[in-house]
């Protein structure tokens, strides 16, 4: 998923929500031969930039699936954002 923030002032992705589970915002991170993905508190998005969220880097987390899923799926997340508010998307499930 890219996010750009088309406008003049930063914004930062606070929160992600869905009714089909559990979401959060995580972040990959290495350390020497350990791998973790850590939940945080959001994403900094400067004014005009285009933000990755990609395995092994910025991610959303789905946890406590109310029901099966599987790749290729269409479901909708709400995106919360300290200037722009809430943003509701469809997503296409992607499993590893």
């Amino acid at each position: 998923m890219q996010i750009k923030n088309t406008a003049a002032s930063p914004d930062r992705l606070t929160g992600v929500s869905a009714d089909f589970g559990n979401a959060s915002l995580h972040e990959t991170i290495v350390s020497g031969d350990v791998m973790s993905m850590d939940e945080i508190p959001g994403i900094d998005l400067p004014a005009g930039a285009l933000v990755e969220l990609r395995s092994g880097s910025y991610h959303i987390m789905i946890t406590n699936l109310k029901n099966g899923l599987k790749s290729g799926d269409i479901v909708h997340l709400t995106l919360e954002f300290q200037q722009a508010g809430q943003i509701s998307i469809p997503a296409e499930v992607s499993t590893y």
